[in-house]
């Protein structure tokens, strides 16, 4: 009787064999998977830009980037920020075209009974903390988990162009209407207390930026435990600032940004933290937590001046994402683009312009709504 059977070493062989299938065939599987995860963050993304453009042919104007006031969707009729520490988000605007009219409903009975902080942070209805699928990425496996009191997070964040200077004041402050240096408004498209309108976008709507993303902070809430990470964090960096003959911050240096935001001896994390709420809340429409500058290059540090929330008026905040080499960007026309890491960013050590082009090459061109520029995202 004779037996047949694999000998050791053509065991080895077949097992050599398969091993090499595997580590040839997983980044594929895994890549197909990432290629699929971006698909639905752009997707997600074009729902949001449906919302802009339903809500543009309803009020003629879009959302404002966040607004000092009770009642939703009107404009400020006060010079003072005196509504409370969080303005609400464009999201909050979008939510009834996007198929969240009752959770608008809830948030809307909150904001209108109550001071909208105290309700909103400390709230504990359902609308604050129920997932919308709709503004998370799925490459961002931790948006889906809150990390403050169950609030949902998002990962979708409204541009700013290149308009760096006192992002958190009104633009009919009484300390900055009067001086033009120091208002961004008309260098992006979200801008507190500023409805834009898409015939203010000379540039035109496919050539200009409307939302991108943030990976969403992980950890926060005291001094001890702010995230440091380049993706959801945000450093505080103390010569941040460009202040002018009047002492005021004129722009956040985007430059000092990129050299002194990021750890020495770690480059993705950052040299210091801030308590900063980056995509913690969806409703949250501060610059720090839902909006972001077309400056640096995606996946760059994010820089504030103060540590404290009542110094986040300067700050560079840029996009970033867990996709691989780049980030997801809609354009306000509705379309996608993907933005690389290598997107000609021109000179970041120039000034924050006034009006016109922006210095800030390709991807500052494609924030700013009306600078005359004639470059376009490939």
């Amino acid at each position: 009787m004779v037996f047949f059977g694999f000998t050791l070493v053509e065991l080895l062989v077949v097992i050599a064999i398969i091993g090499v299938l595997i580590a040839i065939l997983l980044p594929a599987v895994q890549a197909a998977r990432e290629s699929a995860r971006r698909m639905k963050c752009s997707n997600n993304m074009k729902q949001v830009c449906l919302g802009l453009h339903i809500y543009h042919d309803i009020h003629e104007c879009l959302p404002a980037g966040g607004w000092w006031v009770g009642i939703l969707n009107l404009p400020d009729n006060a010079a003072g920020e005196t509504s409370g520490y969080a303005p609400p988000s464009t999201t909050i605007a979008l939510l009834p075209f996007m198929e969240q009219q009752v959770r608008y409903d809830a948030i809307y009975r909150l904001a209108t009974t109550s001071t909208y902080t105290l309700v909103l942070i400390n709230g504990t209805d359902p609308a604050l903390t129920g997932n919308i699928t709709t503004l998370l990425c799925p490459s961002d496996g931790k948006s889906s988990t809150p990390i403050y009191d169950n609030k949902a997070k998002t990962n979708i964040m409204y541009s700013m162009g290149d308009g760096t200077a006192k992002i958190d004041a009104a633009w009919n402050h009484n300390s900055y209407k009067n001086a033009p240096n120091k208002q961004p408004q008309s260098r992006g498209l979200f801008f507190q207390s500023y409805w834009h309108s898409f015939a203010s976008c000379v540039d035109g709507t496919s050539n200009t930026v409307a939302v991108s993303e943030s990976v969403a902070v992980t950890r926060g809430n005291t001094t001890a435990t702010v995230s440091k990470e380049i993706k959801g964090g945000v450093a505080v960096v103390s010569n941040l600032e460009a202040t002018g003959a009047t002492g005021f911050a004129v722009y956040a240096r985007a430059d000092v940004c990129l050299t002194s935001g990021p750890s020495a001896t770690d480059r993705n994390q950052l040299s210091s933290g801030a308590d900063t709420w980056r995509g913690a809340f969806y409703f949250d429409g501060r610059a720090a937590s839902s909006r972001f500058h077309t400056v640096l290059p995606p996946n760059s540090p994010s820089c504030q001046y103060n540590f404290t929330p009542s110094g986040w008026g300067t700050g560079v905040y840029s996009a970033n994402s867990n996709h691989t080499n780049g980030v997801n960007a809609a354009l306000l026309d509705g379309s996608c683009r993907f933005v690389n890491d290598i997107v000609n960013c021109g000179t970041i050590s120039s000034p924050r312009p006034i009006s016109g082009e922006s210095p800030y090459g390709v991807w500052g061109a494609m924030g700013t709504p009306n600078g005359g520029e004639s470059k376009s995202m490939p």
